[in-house]
């Protein structure tokens, strides 16, 4: 299996390898580390490096799923494109009588609600409780859409990622690490650009 290997040296005391979305393998190495030892550093997470690509592979075959010149997609359900449809003006709307009926469901409040675009993330919840949702999880089923927005709203209970939080949102999402999981496959929407 032919590599495309970029090494990158900084003032680092460990070695890191990452195998990006185009299967690029980014190793990043201490300044001083000798190009054989990264070369066998490289060659004993072969393995692994193969997996990494197979995954994007595999995403990538996914993606090609969605046809965005053709279709509409509304919390997973595909519809014909209909002509001046925009996927923020009815994010707007959807999204946030999705956040009210779970916010009663799980009895979790949020003091304001925006619309965001964003390449990194879905969701976020502010001190201010201010619940903010990437228009583009509109797109996503309607199961990992909810699951983003409880998971944004426990974040008024725990602003953070500790066990505490995760426990908050088992309680309302047990299956949430299956759902966490699904959702990385949607992660192309993300990098994708803006969407009409």
């Amino acid at each position: 299996m032919k590599l495309n290997v970029t090494i990158i040296r900084s003032k680092r005391k460990s070695i890191s390898l990452r195998v990006n979305d185009s299967n690029r393998i980014e190793v990043r190495v201490p300044i001083k580390i000798s190009k054989e030892e990264i070369e066998q550093f490289v060659r004993s997470k072969t393995s692994w490096i193969k997996k990494q690509i197979e995954e994007n592979e595999r995403k990538q075959l996914f993606s090609k799923q969605f046809d965005f010149e053709r279709h509409n997609y509304i919390l997973g359900k595909t519809f014909e494109k209909e002509p001046n449809f925009s996927y923020k003006n009815r994010a707007e709307q959807v999204l946030h009588q999705l956040a009210q009926i779970i916010s009663k469901e799980i009895n979790i409040e949020y003091k304001s609600y925006r619309v965001i675009t964003s390449k990194r993330l879905w969701g976020s919840f502010s001190s201010q409780k201010e619940l903010s949702l990437n228009y583009k999880c509109i797109i996503l089923p309607e199961n990992l859409t909810r699951y983003i927005i409880i998971h944004e709203l426990c974040h008024s209970k725990e602003m953070n990622h500790s066990p505490k939080f995760w426990n908050l949102v088992k309680k309302f999402c047990p299956n949430y690490k299956i759902l966490k999981k699904q959702l990385n496959d949607y992660s192309f929407l993300l990098k994708q650009k803006d969407l009409k």
